[in-house]
């Protein structure tokens, strides 16, 4: 073992007569849907009774707890999550399929009374982005909304065991790839696939509204398909859901990319380096922090003012 710790809103649109959420649904059938939902399947997650680090360099440790590690002769980079298997059970694992709207779970480690899963890393999750004060427009918010759903109808078909869904475990990459990330621990309370309004509260965070500033004064700035979506959410099925109008015409917005890269600058997930990895990491000198001070201060000063 090693000494390793075990865009800005969218414009306001002119709001048209509402119909009920579910002839809505009806009325705009999805155009394309079954490549998206049925390029998934079981796969089974390949188990060891043995270390992970004989296998994973550490490489980074992030604020969010997350750790990274290379492999494959330090060519990519994964994500290592570490469980107690009396807080997860023996038997309980992860559920064993592959889904474009799921993070990929590599390999499952068991030593001793610890469970360690290898899985993909997405670079930030939704609630980074809503804690930098970084607005999503619509179109952005369909295609995030979209992937979700994906993931929640095919956990419905299946009969698998109700995932969480959260600001928290909703990941993005620099690419802007959207993923599910079910290595998340369920805690109490917390809402999870199996909860009909999950979705609409998710969206409602995501445009920074509550129902009832939504029923006020949402026309001001969101589509009628987008309000009818949301209140969709809590009376139809994940099925229906998928050709309601909203979700049925999203496409991948080319801004969210941009917005994606934007953000992993903007988003400080305070690195930490470690093993062989530390040497290569020079704090800044006092000069250095001197200088980005004064660099700050003429940023921020008004026009024409002088540096003391």
């Amino acid at each position: 073992m090693s000494d390793v710790e075990s865009s800005a809103i969218s414009q306001p649109t002119v709001a048209r007569k509402r119909r009920s959420p579910i002839s809505w649904s009806l009325m705009h059938p999805r155009p394309i849907s079954r490549e998206t939902f049925w390029v998934a399947g079981r796969s089974e997650i390949p188990y060891y009774s043995c270390s992970p680090w004989k296998f994973y360099e550490p490489f980074v440790k992030l604020k969010s707890d997350l750790f990274l590690v290379l492999c494959n002769t330090r060519t990519d980079v994964r994500v290592i999550s570490r469980y107690f298997v009396e807080q997860y059970g023996k038997d309980s694992w992860f559920p064993e399929f592959r889904h474009p709207s799921f993070v990929d779970i590599y390999e499952l480690y068991h030593v001793d009374d610890e469970i360690f899963a290898i899985s993909e890393y997405l670079d930030f999750s939704l609630e980074d982005l809503l804690r930098h004060s970084i607005r999503l427009a619509e179109p952005e918010i369909a295609f995030i909304i979209s992937r979700v759903l994906a993931g929640i109808r095919f956990i419905w078909s299946r009969e698998f065991n109700p995932q969480l869904i959260s600001l928290q475990n909703v990941r993005l990459s620099q690419k802007g790839d959207v993923k599910i990330d079910h290595t998340f621990l369920l805690e109490e309370g917390e809402k999870t696939s199996a909860d009909p309004d999950t979705l609409g509260t998710l969206m409602l965070q995501l445009m920074r509204e509550s129902k009832e500033t939504l029923a006020r004064t949402g026309a001001e700035r969101w589509s009628a398909e987008a309000i009818n979506f949301v209140e969709a959410t809590s009376l139809a099925s994940p099925h229906e859901l998928s050709n309601h109008i909203f979700i049925a015409y999203s496409s991948d917005p080319k801004t969210l990319i941009a917005l994606c890269s934007m953000s992993n600058l903007i988003i400080d997930q305070e690195p930490r380096p470690m093993g062989g990895f530390l040497k290569m990491w020079e704090e800044p000198s006092p000069e250095k922090n001197a200088s980005k001070t004064v660099i700050k201060e003429i940023v921020t000063r008004e026009p024409g003012a002088k540096v003391e």
